[in-house]
């Protein structure tokens, strides 16, 4: 797989629904706010979809078979099979697309779910329990609120601080001072996933990312900036 992928716009009626990368055995999208379940289905016909009950938490899941209609309580979802999609939405929080030779993840990861360690969690998991090798993975980090964007009380932060010391994270670049407000912080959510992907084993030159903030693009669900917020969907399925 190409380790920089090249994005190209999704449009359907002239609208931009999205941006797709398509490889010859995959195939990642990340939904603008116009993508929909209906959308999605009428334009690519030839997967199955599968979702989950996210709840900023831990717990990540096997794919139910297409025919269930079981929907895991998880932020992270994995499936061996081929022409399963795994949805993932997000309004602010960080979707992982995930892909290897034997297997494709979705993984929901917003500041608690950084916190969580859902990211970890999952690849460790497949890597160490299922055998997994991730020598050819590629990890795409899709749109999110972007650090500039992302403001946190100083005080709230503190899991922050002692979770960049564990992965040896540059605090002067992860976790910025507001240079308005002495009482928050402003943190980069994708420079904390890149280092927790990478200390569960994947090549961080295999780590990819279509860098799009959420909170300042208004074709993207934002929570931050509507407070009442629809959700951005996004997938990858190995073809």
């Amino acid at each position: 797989m190409n380790p920089a992928p090249s994005f190209s716009p999704v449009i359907l009626e002239d609208q931009e629904i999205g941006y797709s990368f398509e490889s010859s055995a995959h195939l990642f999208f990340f939904g603008t706010r116009f993508a929909t379940r209906e959308i999605l289905s009428e334009l690519y016909p030839q997967l199955q979809w599968s979702s989950m009950r996210q709840e900023h938490g831990n717990k990540f899941a096997q794919a139910s078979q297409p025919t269930s209609r079981i929907i895991p309580i998880a932020d992270a979802l994995w499936t061996p099979d081929r022409h399963i999609a795994l949805l993932v939405s997000t309004a602010d929080c960080v979707p992982v697309l995930v892909a290897t030779d034997d297997f494709v993840a979705s993984i929901h990861a917003g500041w608690r779910g950084i916190l969580n360690g859902i990211a970890p969690l999952c690849i460790e998991t497949l890597r160490k329990r299922h055998g997994f090798k991730l020598d050819n993975a590629l990890a795409i980090i899709g749109p999110h609120i972007q650090q500039k964007s992302f403001d946190f009380t100083r005080d709230d932060a503190t899991p922050f601080f002692n979770l960049a010391s564990k992965l040896e994270l540059n605090t002067n670049h992860a976790i910025q001072n507001n240079p308005g407000d002495p009482t928050k912080v402003k943190i980069s959510l994708n420079l904390f996933i890149r280092a927790q992907l990478t200390a569960s084993g994947l090549t961080a030159s295999r780590i990819a990312e279509l860098p799009v903030n959420t909170h300042a693009c208004v074709n993207f669900h934002s929570y931050r900036r509507e407070r009442v917020a629809g959700r951005n969907l996004s997938f990858v399925a190995r073809l």
